[in-house]
């Protein structure tokens, strides 16, 4: 008998402690269609989803397997679909720099090819105009500079 109360006593305590780790969460909809999540129940509204949350975040349900992946952690077809678009919108962006980039060269050898007087602005502000070996040389490193980056 004494035995038994034993176990009984065990599987309670183990029964409780295995209810505590879980808390009620309550999920509805707001006013402007935002999902909430409360651990209080809505007032005015009877449309509302009550889960039951593990101390680990993931829903207590009893037909969840072990061995199963960890949804927090395994990537999804949204994830990966996600970061392919961001990818591709980060591809986009460095084209269109590049393109800007190429755009200002050819504008600065056109402004070089142009002839009359091209100054450079000095770290005090002052005008510093160049001669015209200096306009050369820089008309030779523009021109090198869009073969190398623009492909021209």
């Amino acid at each position: 008998m004494k035995h038994l109360s034993l176990i009984i006593a065990t599987i309670t305590t183990f029964a409780l402690t295995a209810h505590a780790n879980t808390t009620t969460v309550y999920k509805s909809v707001g006013k402007h269609g935002e999902t909430l999540y409360s651990q209080f129940m809505p007032k005015g509204t009877t449309n509302y989803e009550t889960l039951q949350m593990r101390s680990d975040g993931r829903t207590a349900s009893a037909g969840q397997m072990a061995n199963l992946p960890d949804p927090a952690t395994a990537p999804t077809n949204n994830d990966t679909q996600r970061i392919a678009e961001q990818q591709k919108q980060i591809d986009e962006l460095k084209a269109q720099e590049e393109a800007r980039r190429c755009q200002t060269m050819r504008a600065n050898l056109a402004n070089l090819s142009t002839g009359g007087r091209i100054y450079e602005t000095n770290a005090n502000g002052e005008r510093v105009y160049l001669n015209d070996q200096e306009i050369s040389a820089k008309k030779q490193r523009t021109a090198d500079a869009i073969k190398q980056y623009c492909g021209n």
